[in-house]
């Protein structure tokens, strides 16, 4: 096909998919849509800047793109909300940027090949299709405790010989196959709980997509906030477009974009930043530190997805190109979550500066200060600046962050959860210690961004951690954010230790050192699959259900049982997360001169402080469930109590005794009911 009848054919589906939008014709917007990215994409892959690599170009590109499209839609979301006009603005403008574009950049050779897959690739994709089946054959919409103890001790076994078989293969061969293979590979480190979670997995996904259900339902989202938008605006417009239920889209999102961009991208770092020649089998390195955060949808999770893949690029950001369009990204994801992506942009805006020694100090005090000064804004803005404080004298709290949370005084631990455990504690750990002691004693000053990153982020986490006590966020939750800057800490490590094992030339020259690395690497990666996912055993005994078809039920149900009228619900927060996905924001209350929902949140105000009060001291149940009520002017409260819990016989007395009606929902919760009259 030539360029003049690709581009026509191009814009020949740009407007057919704009009739679609806006004549309303779901099936056409989907195929039209599918078809304007298939030829956009071959558009793209035609043409590449003279003087950059082809694979580089053609990842940089989606960043790049995806950039224009935020933006647009941002603009259009100000003045016209999320309609019709927003959704085909970024279509047309993105359709004249790349038409725009083809004059102005040099013919690519053909990229793609078939690939070519031996005996023992195929063996590994037929390990990962049987860990899928393993996966949906357990799907469940039952309260899951953890994946793994419905999946059984097979998907372990699977794993490890996939894992083990790709790392085998490819560092023998190098085969052309190596990308989709490690796309599916990914897939399956990945959607675990995609697929298992039936309901959905854990409670801020669901906050998320009761957002985006009202931006969809309603056009808006108020306040008024860049926060999160990001993401509520992307799954909004892809749900406008396609007609793909919210669900299925928000659940998905992530694990299918970090299948494709989180191979692609490390790899592409390793072997454009370091030129390692074995990076087809290296950028696996990036799931050695348990990947939780990327199993599931949420703004933050998609912006760590970034990182994960920008640490591994940090030597590639010399090269002008690939700087601006990472900075032009970045500022994008800023609309997502700014905890590390504010962090990463001054960093890469640092590279600007052409003074080696004036650039290395300003991204040491941009990377350390930047979260720091962002937050202090925001404790002024909630008009709460009691809450900074002095970081010398919560030195302790900074100290408490690398503790061990796996510690435990349970008798007869089996010896295995020992050694599980210990290798999660301790890998993260020494591996950071050895990159630092390689940073500092080598001379490579491509490597010097890694040493000037890890300096700004301890400092970043030491402030974050020791300076401020954030409002609204319950005691146990207070060091989350300092949390998630030390596991991007210890992940900054993983580049440098895929170099410093994949890099020597004698390496794994003997068949059976070949084999015994090989296995021991498949072993670690194994164990960090395992921990990726919540866990439930007799290491681990601590349970965080998820939601439920019986919490679904019990939600409606109350919904029903008030007839109309307003009602508040104490529950834990899994049953206000379901009620979220069911009912949205239906109602707020005014309890204090504060409005929160009518459901108890541990984000959402005075509610659940009052519910775990009414748990702590059920003998007091009725007169705090009174003074709600006065506050309120509610007449109706309910008290939800799952049964998995084993609660304590005072507990349920004073409740039974206090209520107007107890109820038993499907022998899984208890459900008490309050009535006070005028």
């Amino acid at each position: 096909m030539t360029k003049n009848s690709a581009v026509d054919l191009f814009l020949s589906i740009t407007a057919i998919l704009i009739i679609a939008i806006l004549f309303s014709l779901p099936f056409l917007k989907l195929i039209f849509f599918s078809a304007w990215l298939v030829t956009a994409s071959f558009l793209l892959i035609s043409k590449r800047k003279a003087n950059l690599d082809l694979a580089l170009w053609l990842f940089l590109q989606p960043l790049l793109y995806f950039s224009f499209f935020l933006i647009t839609v941002l603009i259009f979301y100000l003045v016209f909300g999320l309609d019709k006009t927003t959704i085909i603005a970024p279509i047309i403008i993105i359709s004249a940027i790349i038409a725009w574009r083809l004059n102005k950049l040099t013919a690519s050779k053909p990229v793609f090949s078939l690939p070519i897959f031996e005996k023992w690739l195929i063996i590994a994709l037929g390990t990962d299709i049987l860990i899928i089946a393993i996966a949906i054959y357990a799907r469940s919409a039952e309260a899951i405790f953890s994946p793994w103890n419905i999946t059984g001790f097979s998907p372990f076994i699977l794993f490890f010989i996939s894992t083990f078989l790709i790392l085998y293969s490819l560092e023998k061969t190098n085969k052309e196959g190596w990308l989709l293979l490690s796309i599916i590979h990914t897939f399956v480190f990945l959607s675990l709980s995609s697929i298992v979670y039936k309901i959905g997995f854990g409670f801020d996904p669901f906050i998320h997509r009761a957002a985006e259900e009202a931006l969809i339902n309603t056009g808006r989202i108020e306040p008024l906030t860049p926060l999160y938008l990001g993401q509520y605006l992307t799954i909004g417009f892809l749900q406008k477009i396609t007609d793909l239920s919210l669900h299925f889209l928000d659940v998905w999102f992530l694990p299918i974009t970090a299948s494709i961009f989180l191979p692609i991208g490390t790899f592409i770092g390793l072997k454009y930043g370091f030129n390692l020649k074995h990076s087809s089998i290296a950028w696996i390195f990036v799931f050695l530190i348990p990947i939780s955060l990327i199993t599931f949808t949420t703004p933050f999770s998609f912006t760590y997805l970034w990182f994960l893949i920008w640490i591994f690029q940090l030597p590639l950001l010399e090269k002008i190109y690939v700087r601006r369009v990472w900075i032009l990204f970045l500022t994008t994801l800023l609309f997502f979550h700014p905890l590390i992506s504010a962090p990463m942009l001054i960093f890469t805006i640092g590279f600007e500066i052409k003074n080696a020694k004036i650039k290395k100090l300003f991204q040491i005090l941009v990377t350390a200060l930047v979260l720091p000064i962002l937050f202090s804004f925001y404790q002024f803005y909630m008009i709460d600046s009691s809450l900074i404080l002095n970081p010398l004298n919560r030195l302790q709290a900074f100290l408490n962050l690398f503790l061990n949370p796996f510690i435990d005084r349970f008798p007869h631990i089996p010896w295995y959860y020992d050694l599980t455990y210990g290798i999660r504690y301790w890998l993260p750990i020494l591996a950071t210690i050895a990159t630092i002691i390689f940073l500092f004693k080598t001379k490579e000053s491509k490597l010097n961004p890694y040493k000037v990153w890890l300096v700004g982020l301890i400092l970043s986490i030491f402030l974050v951690s020791t300076i401020f006590v954030f409002n609204g966020i319950i005691g146990h939750e207070q060091q989350e954010f300092a949390l998630r800057l030390l596991q991007c800490f210890y992940v900054s490590s993983l580049p440098i230790l895929a170099i410093l094992i994949f890099r020597p030339k004698s390496k794994l020259e003997k068949p059976y050192l070949q084999f015994t690395v090989l296995a021991f690497f498949s072993f670690l990666l194994t164990i960090s699959w395992y921990f990726s996912y919540p866990q439930y055993n007799i290491k681990y005994p601590f349970f965080a259900p998820s939601v439920s078809a019986v919490d679904i039920y019990t939600v409606n149900y109350m919904h029903e049982r008030a007839g109309g009228e307003p009602y508040i619900v104490l529950s834990n927060q899994m049953t206000s997360a379901a009620a979220l996905q069911e009912l949205g924001f239906l109602m707020y209350h005014t309890i204090e001169g504060e409005e929160v929902l009518w459901y108890a949140l541990p984000t959402g105000g005075d509610l659940y402080q009052r519910f775990t009060r009414v748990l702590a001291e059920p003998e007091n149940a009725d007169e705090i469930l009174n003074y709600i009520s006065e506050q309120t002017g509610v007449k109706r409260i309910y008290i939800v109590l799952h049964m998995y819990w084993p609660w304590d016989i005072d507990v349920l007395k004073n409740l039974n005794q206090g209520s107007n009606t107890e109820l038993h929902i499907n022998n899984e919760i208890y459900l008490f009911e309050y009535i006070y009259e005028d």
